[in-house]
């Protein structure tokens, strides 16, 4: 938070718009594996479940190389894309980071594997350890980087902070997977790519869904707009590790627990319990948020003041997206996740329709 903060404030909101494009440039590249790792997410627990550990070490390896090898292709190309843009305005704010992302998407891709792989295998001392360097070295890097090199300086902290995580990791996991193209004619690359891409389809789907409102109001209204609203998504990304964070450390155990007899009555207790908890507790969370939030921009960063109403807005939102993460385990534990695509399909048609309306018609902007 305090890194975020600092950075607001160090490229105001101009540069904050620009920043926010190359964000979302990040996280639609970020989709480079095609499902993989959300299909390692639910095979690893259910094929441990089953205790056929040769087939876990299996799909690891397979998961890794298919990972690995997709990234460079993407960020390959990326490069190739920057070298052809910089002909036309050298310049431009956002060309400077774009040059970044290449290198941001290799090390964002180690950090993700081995973070996902020690998830699954229940290792959440590591993780939380991580989290804790993270937080660090994200807030250290961001607060003496953007100083020194304004928005260039926030992409070399996304680097330098994820080759410091991606590092601790590969050190502290037990998991070694081999660098290998041989993973291109296993049938476990074949079914984890079945269970995966259905998952992505319904990934991206959820992601231009959270997303549709920045690509709206960049399209609308402008990039400092969009960097006015950064405020709203930066109290929004604040809120949301806590409830993900703690359905992440359930998920495993409830996969697993389905893998052993696929009965979803046997694995209520991982569903209705933990749902009302965080419902009760959340809500209290929420509350002191929206009460704290004011004083806090007002003071800290006034240029984003105009922003306030939205930032209310995305601090309501959050309480909703708190409840709905083991319902999405479930769907896709009996493999209905395409059900979750229709639902946010509609829901980013509805975004759409309603942003047209608010923004063009009655003038309300961000």
């Amino acid at each position: 938070m305090v890194g975020s903060i600092v950075m607001r404030r160090v490229l105001g909101p101009a540069s904050m718009g620009s920043l926010s494009i190359l964000f979302l440039i990040i996280e639609y590249c970020k989709e480079s594996h095609l499902g993989i790792l959300q299909a390692l997410d639910r095979e690893v627990p259910l094929q441990t479940g089953k205790g056929d550990f040769t087939k876990v070490e299996e799909i690891k390896n397979a998961g890794f190389n298919f990972y690995f090898f997709t990234t460079l292709i993407i960020s390959a190309l990326l490069f190739i894309v920057f070298l052809y843009m910089r002909t036309w305005n050298a310049d431009d704010p956002i060309l400077h980071g774009f040059a970044y992302i290449p290198m941001i998407l290799i090390s964002y891709m180690i950090i993700t594997y081995f973070r996902v792989i020690s998830r699954v295998q229940h290792q959440f001392t590591i993780l939380s350890r991580l989290n804790v360097i993270l937080a660090i070295t994200e807030a250290g890097t961001t607060v003496v980087f953007v100083i020194l090199w304004g928005l260039e300086g926030v992409m070399l902290s996304l680097i330098l902070s994820s080759i410091v995580g991606g590092g601790y990791l590969i050190l502290k996991s037990p998991s070694r997977p081999k660098i290998s193209l041989g993973f291109l004619r296993t049938k476990t690359l074949r079914h984890l790519l079945t269970i995966g891409f259905p998952l992505i389809i319904y990934d991206a789907v959820r992601m231009l869904f959270l997303s549709i409102d920045k690509i709206m109001i960049a399209f609308l209204l402008g990039k400092t707009s969009l960097g006015i609203y950064s405020v709203a998504t930066m109290v929004f990304n604040f809120l949301m590790p806590l409830p993900k964070s703690v359905f992440n450390v359930i998920s495993p155990r409830f996969y697993e627990a389905y893998g052993k007899n696929g009965n979803i009555q046997e694995v209520k207790k991982y569903l209705i319990a933990p749902t009302l908890t965080m419902a009760y507790l959340f809500s209290i969370f929420v509350g002191i948020v929206m009460i704290l939030i004011s004083p806090l921009i007002y003071h800290l960063l006034p240029q984003y003041w105009s922003g306030i109403t939205a930032v209310y807005i995305l601090i309501s939102s959050t309480f909703f997206y708190s409840i709905i993460f083991m319902w999405g385990y479930l769907l896709i534990a009996i493999n209905q996740q395409m059900k979750m695509v229709y639902f946010n399909a509609v829901a980013i048609i509805l975004s759409v329709l309603l942003y047209s309306l608010f923004v063009t018609f009655f003038d309300w902007g961000i």
